[in-house]
């Protein structure tokens, strides 16, 4: 009964909370196999990696007031704040940032859902969906500019917190309105992609200032005028540094971004397979979100449901996670491969506990309108059954064709197929090779070349090259037309025992056999040698 007692103090006491998950920070911190200096073979640690290599080198680039491009590939706040700590750590720079951008994340996350559900069960979900979930919480503790770009987004959701409850009579004032305008801008300067998800947030705030009634016109267009100027700050210190360093206002990493490719059209794609199905194109068993995290399956359609029935504070904060993954499921380098190893699930950690609080709003909305609206609350129950069922069961599946191979010579410096020989051509979405052998990294990260029909292709903007249990995939981030198409992999690859056979295929989605009754091992059969 005491140690019950202590643990609902810690729920019940904000400030024994954020005690609580600093400790807990700091002992992940200290116990992470990749933090420098924790793995003798690899001393520098995190630092040797290549984001958090380039936020050190530009930390010590601003330490010395040194603008060269070389120095610097991201965008400029992040790395300037772990400046301004080397002289109290040159190994450890972003530690302390980093925690207080988590404990500020906390105490927002706390402060808003209270609203919704009662404090002890927002707690309890930030615990489970973040301090208590290895993979997220060591993403709080490896230096990531995300960090940084979730606490300023928190800024944005404290102020839709503040008006949330109209009954409080809370408005807002001209001091805050900048404030938080000014948080959400500098975003620009850590993230630019999610400095529109804040923008979704400041427009949420700018409507509270637009709804209350006791502000005049004129004095709520002074103050818009005002926020606007703040919110501007962010961008127009992104277009100088640029401008500064790389003698372009969009230049640096804006333009390396770019490389990689942005498709809108592959949104419903990479939906199916980031959330529900990695394995079927990509070949990354147990990758979808679901894998693991079954309780998305509920989530997902309560953003549906938040969106309808939520209040105005509650449907912007929904609106910006929609909006968080819209912008980034399109990106051509954000694969189910690097979600999990190489942790680019990094950029939607921030949406996770909001996630779970609009399913527990939703469960409770439900429960409660049994009270008062039995249809509507069995309409609701029948739709998040579907919805439910309907996650589980979608997925993508390949059809094939045997190609004609041609090797050139007797080794596989260059691999020849006839994709139509009817000379009309044929769109398709992926070649396979069997046959064709190597460890994941010289596959995966391998130096290949292609050429469809003579034209030579970008390698991550317009196909990736991946492991496959029969030996490699050749997959476009976009269906291509052709005829012809001749693949030269790494050196690194060779021929396995099986004689090298190829097929090419094309994707469509289906409805499968729900999740836990599907198994991936017999979702693609191995190609015929």
């Amino acid at each position: 009964m005491k140690l019950r007692a202590k643990l609902l103090r810690v729920i019940d006491e904000p400030g024994l909370f954020l005690l609580l998950i600093a400790a807990c920070y700091v002992v992940a911190y200290l116990i992470h196999p990749a933090a420098p200096g924790n793995n003798s073979a690899h001393p520098e640690g995190w630092w040797g990696w290549f984001d958090q290599g380039n936020y050190l080198k530009a930390a010590h680039a601003f330490a010395n007031f040194d603008f060269t491009p070389a120095q610097h590939f991201y965008p400029p706040l992040y790395p300037l704040l772990g400046g301004l700590f080397l002289g109290i750590s040159k190994t450890h720079a972003f530690w302390l940032i980093d925690l207080v951008c988590l404990l500020w994340f906390a105490w927002t996350f706390i402060f808003f859902a209270r609203r919704y559900i009662p404090q002890r069960l927002a707690v309890m979900l930030f615990l489970i969906t973040i301090v208590l979930n290895p993979t997220l919480f060591e993403n709080f503790v490896i230096p990531w500019t995300t960090t940084l770009s979730l606490a300023l987004l928190s800024v944005g959701i404290h102020s839709l917190g503040r008006f949330a409850d109209s009954n409080t009579g809370a408005r807002p004032g001209a001091s805050e309105l900048a404030c938080c305008s000014l948080a959400i801008g500098l975003i620009a300067v850590v993230r630019p992609v999610d400095a529109l998800v804040g923008g979704s947030l400041w427009l949420g705030v700018m409507g509270y200032a637009w709804r209350s009634c006791s502000i005049e016109g004129r004095q709520f267009w002074r103050r818009s005028l005002l926020a606007l100027m703040a919110l501007s700050v962010g961008m127009l210190l992104f277009l100088s540094f640029n401008q500064r360093v790389f003698g372009s206002p969009l230049g640096g990493y804006v333009q390396a971004s770019s490389v990689n490719g942005y498709f809108l059209a592959d949104a419903a794609e990479k939906f199916t397979s980031l959330f529900l199905d990695g394995y079927t194109l990509y070949l990354e068993p147990k990758s979808g979100m679901l894998d693991h995290y079954p309780w998305l399956a509920l989530a997902l359609p309560a953003l549906i449901f938040v969106l309808i029935r939520g209040d105005w504070a509650l449907r912007v904060v929904g609106a910006a996670v929609v909006l968080q993954f819209v912008l980034y499921l399109p990106y051509g380098d954000l694969l189910p491969n690097g979600l999990w190893r190489f942790l680019n699930i990094h950029y939607f950690k921030w949406t996770f506990p909001y996630l779970a609080l609009f399913a527990c709003y939703a469960v409770l909305g439900i429960v409660h309108s049994f009270k008062v609206d039995r249809v509507r609350a069995v309409a609701w129950s029948i739709f998040f059954a579907v919805a439910a069922l309907l996650l589980a069961s979608l997925r993508v599946a390949v059809t094939r064709q045997p190609l004609a191979i041609h090797l050139g010579g007797d080794n596989i410096s260059a691999i020849e197929l006839d994709i139509d020989a009817g000379g009309h051509g044929i769109d398709f979405d992926l070649v396979d090779l069997a046959g064709l052998s190597g460890g994941f990294t010289s596959i995966y990260f391998g130096e290949h070349s292609l050429k469809l029909d003579g034209r030579e292709l970008a390698r991550i903007k317009e196909y990736r090259v991946l492991p496959a249990p029969w030996g490699v995939r050749i997959l476009f981030v976009r269906p291509v037309h052709g005829q012809s198409l001749i693949f030269r992999p790494d050196q690194k690859l060779t021929l396995g025992q099986t004689i090298l056979s190829a097929s090419s295929g094309s994707y469509h989605f289906i409805i499968g056999q729900p999740k836990p009754f599907w198994s991936e091992a017999n979702a693609i059969p191995t190609p015929e040698p």
